[in-house]
């Protein structure tokens, strides 16, 4: 990873929680930003039972690569290990966080591949994200034929909903 790349130092599934570490890191003046938190209501599907959006994934946390251990380290402090061991997430090593890297981008091909001809934007949003990983994780990232089969999908649905256009 690049240092002024942004990492993501906390997931979470509940609105609370994340709100809660978003004062934490305020408190504590180190700068992120938040990823999906203004679009777990979009699409339609809302939360749908997982505490978060399944077609955006969970919120997240992120600070830029140089600020993650003392934003590591404020979150841990305050949530302690009651929280940890209760399912919320912060990564303690960079194997962790390539874990989670590997999960996201499986998620953004198999949802890609999934929605393919019913929501071509969707896919295509999902396949972009999932390129990005790949190409800047740094990992050696499988998935050419899902990568492929993906866009051929957003391809067709794109031209069926041409069709069903005009």
């Amino acid at each position: 990873m690049r240092p002024n790349e942004p990492v993501t130092v906390y997931i979470s599934d509940n609105q609370t929680d994340h709100l809660l570490a978003q004062s934490v890191l305020e408190g504590e003046k180190i700068k992120f930003f938040t990823k999906n938190e203004n679009v777990q209501n979009l699409f339609g599907m809302g939360q749908f039972g997982t505490g978060y959006n399944p077609v955006t994934g969970p919120m997240e946390i992120q600070v830029m690569q140089r600020d993650y251990e003392q934003a590591q380290l404020v979150i841990k402090e305050f949530f302690g290990d009651k929280r940890s061991k209760a399912g919320l997430s912060y990564s303690d090593t960079m194997e962790e966080r390539e874990q989670k890297l590997i999960k996201e981008y499986n998620f953004c091909l198999n949802t890609a591949i999934i929605i393919g001809l019913v929501l071509p934007p969707l896919n295509l949003y999902h396949l972009l994200k999932a390129l990005v990983i790949k190409n800047y994780s740094g990992l050696r990232l499988k998935g050419g034929f899902k990568i492929a089969l993906a866009a051929t999908l957003s391809l067709f649905g794109f031209v069926l909903l041409s069709g069903l256009v005009l």
